[in-house]
């Protein structure tokens, strides 16, 4: 709420003074890096879940409240998408299809991202799978 007051003060969104983020080589960052066909098919798992736990209709009843579409996109992939299928903008079909691509996309450009602050000398302790991520919780 207090990020949306600033906003709204300031009339656009502040932008970020790079110089006062704190310096990353200092500590160690976990990174998700699982072999890549399980990701997705696990991507695609739980966004089928998602839909049919009633995404769709949760979009619905979140714009019939007062929550405007432009607003309903800027809440993430799911709803970007899910958002413009109510409004007749994509098909079935684009949505089932073009979605998980969407959400694989943005995994794939995380991943990226951190291999990227890893470069830059930021430890990246990189976990392959669960039963590791278990041990290390231990």
């Amino acid at each position: 709420l207090r990020a949306i007051e600033i906003a709204k003060s300031l009339g656009k969104v502040p932008t970020i003074d790079r110089s006062v983020l704190p310096d990353l080589s200092r500590y160690t960052v976990i990174g998700l890096s699982p072999a890549v066909e399980e990701l997705n098919k696990k991507i695609r798992e739980r966004l089928m879940g998602w839909m049919k736990a009633g995404l769709v209709n949760e979009v619905i009843k979140l714009n019939r409240s007062g929550v405007s579409y432009e607003r309903l996109e800027s809440f993430g992939l799911e709803y970007r998408a899910v958002t413009r299928y109510i409004q007749k903008k994509i098909t079935d079909a684009e949505l089932y299809t073009e979605l998980p691509y969407d959400i694989i996309h943005y995994a794939k450009r995380q991943r990226s991202s951190l291999r990227r602050l890893e470069k830059q000398g930021v430890n990246i302790h990189w976990i392959k799978d669960t039963a590791e991520a278990l041990t290390i919780v231990k």
